[in-house]
């Protein structure tokens, strides 16, 4: 049996770390910040977290989830598995930023 566990307490638990790409940098210029989350957490956690660790309130939360997938080598017969993510794209209002180092 699966043993349940609860991430309502920790913010830090919820939002893993910044997913920073080439498209995500350009999305922060406007304002929308790219994060990727615990796969249990849903919109109102992420918002509670970014509240709690950032100090602003985001306007709007997308989350996408991203399933893994088979994929192949192709010098090898090898097979393996690309991993899925959970990711969050946080909107702020215009004039709100959030420092990522």
């Amino acid at each position: 049996m699966a043993k349940k566990t609860n991430t309502t307490g920790k913010a830090q638990n919820i939002l893993l770390r910044p997913h920073v790409t080439e498209k995500s940098a350009m999305g922060s210029e406007k304002g929308v910040y790219t994060f990727l989350i615990d796969r249990r957490a849903d919109k109102k956690m992420v918002e509670k977290a970014i509240e709690e660790i950032y100090g602003v309130s985001p306007v709007k939360i997308n989350i996408v989830n991203k399933a893994p997938r088979a994929t192949r080598s192709r010098g090898r017969r090898g097979k393996g598995q690309e991993s899925g993510m959970k990711k969050a794209m946080v909107y702020l209002k215009e004039g709100d930023k959030i420092e990522i180092v």
